[in-house]
């Protein structure tokens, strides 16, 4: 556990005013007015950059968690802290060999540490550089119960989640909708007797034709991904796959059929999609993927580390990758959040900025980023 700021070292970051209950003044400079995370470097550790709201709604809506997402509408703005385990991995995507088997990469750290926050800076980073995306925000929750399934019209024994496939397909079309009216199929598709696909037709049409024809959505998604592949290797695109707590594509699957039989998670038709993109059987690419101790069944959730989340078979896939462990605050990016969280009047409690009072949000949030948040909110 990080020890209590001293007094000697508080009172070097932040100005104390003469006022009556020790009222503090937080003067520790927190914003980064270079928006443009291709710009973003390690002098800048600790500071806040703005996510221009397009690119917010775009690119990340679905990419944060609710308590982000939250923050955001109270805060009337998207900003992301600039931490060095999302400049390290942007630099390693910068400095690929894109012409070798795609690389893969993993953020890992306790719970709340900001893992996917840093995927989210990597997101907007080659969003920016014209990278088309393929961000998978949460596939843990394809395993859970109540959702809606259905047999596959093309696979025996194989299970389709009609209405997530749906709500991922627009949310692929959302981050890459300029790049899906160029690209055109390859290949031709036949759905049934009546419709088909044909080569040529853009690929943006197959997203569409996903969204009307829910029954088809997962096999739309099979399409798009296989035809992704294709125009990476082919040098045409250059794509990253995101996909935040991809342990959750390896965990234990509580889906049922009709006959309430146990579906086995490898049979699930989006989760064989996305663990097709983890291969090295394609080029012009870069994988960068959390392991997430909430995206794992409760029974294994004892250790945050990646050989432990992914088990034996998604260890195994994934290795050789590039481990980047984001660890929680130091002390100069516990001193910049809660400058922006003054900033946001997320501090609200009168005590809460006095001295003590930051103190003791410090010691209660034991410099987890997540916890901070929550504890600010009630102070």
């Amino acid at each position: 556990m990080n020890s209590v700021v001293n007094n000697d070292v508080f009172r070097r970051t932040y100005s104390i005013t003469a006022e009556q209950n020790e009222h503090t003044s937080l003067t520790f400079a927190f914003r980064c007015h270079d928006n443009n995370p291709a710009n973003h470097t390690i002098d800048q550790e600790g500071l806040f950059y703005t996510v221009p709201s397009e690119d917010y709604k775009r690119y990340l809506h679905k990419a944060i968690n609710t308590e982000f997402s939250a923050q955001v509408k109270v805060f009337a703005e998207s900003c992301i802290m600039i931490r060095k385990p999302a400049l390290e991995m942007i630099d390693y995507i910068r400095n690929s060999d894109l012409n070798r088997p795609v690389a893969r990469a993993i953020f890992y750290g306790h719970t709340g540490a900001g893992k996917t926050m840093s995927l989210c800076h990597v997101l907007h980073y080659c969003s920016k550089e014209n990278w088309l995306i393929v961000h998978v925000p949460w596939p843990a929750k394809w395993n859970k119960r109540n959702r809606e399934i259905a047999v596959s019209p093309f696979k025996e024994g194989r299970i389709d989640l009609p209405l997530d496939a749906a709500e991922w397909l627009l949310h692929f079309r959302t981050q890459n909708t300029d790049l899906l009216k160029e690209l055109t199929c390859q290949f031709s598709y036949t759905w049934s007797k009546r419709e088909s696909t044909e080569s040529g037709t853009p690929l943006i049409d197959i997203v569409d034709f996903g969204l009307s024809r829910n029954k088809f959505a997962s096999d739309c998604v099979g399409v798009l991904m296989k035809e992704v592949k294709k125009y990476a290797c082919d040098k045409r695109v250059k794509v990253l796959v995101a996909i935040d707590g991809v342990n959750g594509l390896y965990s234990q699957c509580a889906l049922k059929t009709e006959e309430k039989e146990n579906v086995l998670i490898e049979n699930v038709s989006l989760v064989r999609t996305f663990r097709k993109l983890l291969n090295t059987d394609w080029s012009n690419g870069f994988v960068v993927c959390t392991v997430d101790i909430n995206a794992s069944h409760y029974s294994t959730r004892e250790n945050h580390t990646p050989r432990y989340l992914l088990g034996k078979q998604g260890f195994e896939v994934m290795d050789p990758f590039i481990p980047v462990q984001v660890p929680i605050y130091t002390d100069k990016e516990i001193y910049s959040c809660l400058c922006y969280y003054s900033d946001r009047n997320w501090i609200q409690h009168p005590n809460g900025k006095t001295d003590e009072g930051l103190k003791e949000i410090i010691f209660l949030s034991n410099h987890n980023p997540y916890t901070l948040a929550r504890v600010c909110s009630s102070r």
